[in-house]
């Protein structure tokens, strides 16, 4: 899995569109760092999947990954940059040490809005991605 997280991380910090868009490179794995001031960032990680396939003596993984932008100005930017990230991802290469990347798929989208610590509005537009490793 750190491969894989490495992976997607190096996918998203390497599209120069989406740096723009954010202000920088507001992008974390899972969790954002504490007193992040970012009005705009991307959160990323695995969710689930049936992991080893098991069809064929080569090792094959298939995993599902949520990325999803968020923005604390409105859903409309989130969206903005989700549209850039969908570029990015959505059935492009993935490159990931030890494995071969032979699918990466978004499969469905994610929208809702969250109240924030203070109680303000925290916007979040992603999708989940389907990707398929097979071991090198």
């Amino acid at each position: 899995m750190n491969a894989l997280d490495a992976g997607v991380y190096n996918k998203l910090i390497g599209d120069s569109a989406i740096i723009s868009d954010l202000g920088g490179t507001y992008i974390w794995n899972m969790e954002i760092p504490q007193g992040t001031t970012a009005s705009k960032y991307i959160i990323f990680g695995w969710q689930g999947g049936p992991g080893d396939e098991n069809v064929c003596p080569r090792r094959l993984k298939n995993c599902i990954y949520s990325v999803q932008a968020i923005s604390k100005v409105s859903l409309k930017a989130a969206g903005a940059t989700d549209d850039l990230v969908d570029a990015c991802l959505h059935n492009q290469t993935l490159t990931v040490t030890g494995w071969g990347c032979f699918w990466m798929a978004r499969e469905s989208d994610v929208r809702y809005i969250e109240a924030g610590p203070g109680g303000e509005p925290y916007y979040h537009a992603g999708g989940l991605y389907r990707v398929r490793l097979y071991k090198i």
